[in-house]
């Protein structure tokens, strides 16, 4: 390929080379199966869960579900006869920039707390996280409409609570003082990693690379999942579905969202305008 060529293709990839830059560093090629001494986390659990006061710790057995990042999730299960039957035990590893995405997703929790798991206890950092359990993994009756609602849930969350966040980002990147609310870069802006090293210049161009949505839905600036997937949302034994993965949560137009869900999920024409609509 002619030198100018690859120029050209890169400078028109850039974006798409800083997302696999995050993911080759957050996000392992298998899944994690790294040993956890999960003994260790006995006392916490069965402070946080009620009706596991009487529980013999000894007892609990620890099902790894852990996806392909850094950090660990368990599906703890009481002995027969203990309420709730199952929590969710997740290990998270925290590092110095993890401070604001603590933050940042307090803030969410307290603005959509009907979107979110129910949590049963949580350190500052959030490195231990104890919460109901959100339930299994979808079955293959789970039809399209099913998943926009899902994802309708998400975005009925007044965005407002991501203004703090925001700011903290302009705090360290003044380059994105200025951005629009909807924009993209946000999503980008959430892990450190993803914008390091690039100059203000390029920050500002990076901001001011996108094309606003034609549609007025399409545009309106909700709270954003920013990972919505199938592998991210649960079935409860009601039936009712429960999004989880909420790392990326950001406000941005609602139809970020949508496309992205749509980029990830194979989906003839038909299922996919069901969706949208």
């Amino acid at each position: 390929m002619p030198k100018a060529d690859r120029l050209d293709k890169h400078r028109k990839n850039w974006k798409t080379c800083l997302t696999n830059k995050y993911f080759s560093t957050s996000r392992l090629d298998k899944p994690n199966k790294t040993v956890v001494d999960t003994s260790a986390h006995h006392e916490a659990i069965k402070t946080a869960v009620e009706g596991w006061a009487e529980v013999d710790l000894t007892k609990l057995v620890f099902t790894d579900i852990s996806g392909r990042s850094n950090n660990k999730t368990y599906r703890v299960a009481a002995p027969e006869g203990a309420e709730p039957k199952t929590v969710i035990l997740h290990i998270n590893k925290v590092g110095e920039d993890d401070t604001a995405s603590a933050e940042r997703e307090r803030d969410a929790q307290k603005a959509g707390a009907e979107i979110f798991p129910q949590r049963l206890s949580a350190d500052d950092s959030l490195e231990i996280v104890i919460e109901a359990d959100g339930g299994n993994p979808v079955g293959a009756d789970r039809t399209v409409k099913d998943f926009a609602e899902a994802l309708a849930s998400v975005h009925k969350v007044e965005p407002a609570w991501f203004d703090a966040a925001k700011e903290k980002i302009g705090e360290k990147l003044e380059a994105l003082k200025e951005g629009a609310a909807g924009a993209p870069v946000w999503w980008f802006a959430l892990h450190p990693v993803m914008l390091a090293g690039l100059s203000e210049d390029k920050l500002k161009e990076f901001m001011a690379d996108f094309v606003e949505p034609i549609s007025e839905a399409g545009k309106k600036v909700v709270t954003c999942h920013g990972d919505f997937h199938k592998g991210n949302v649960l079935e409860k034994e009601d039936k009712t579905l429960q999004v989880v993965g909420f790392d990326f949560m950001y406000a941005g137009f609602a139809a970020l969202d949508i496309a992205y869900y749509l980029m990830v999920n194979s989906l003839p024409p038909p299922a996919r305008k069901e969706f949208v609509q």
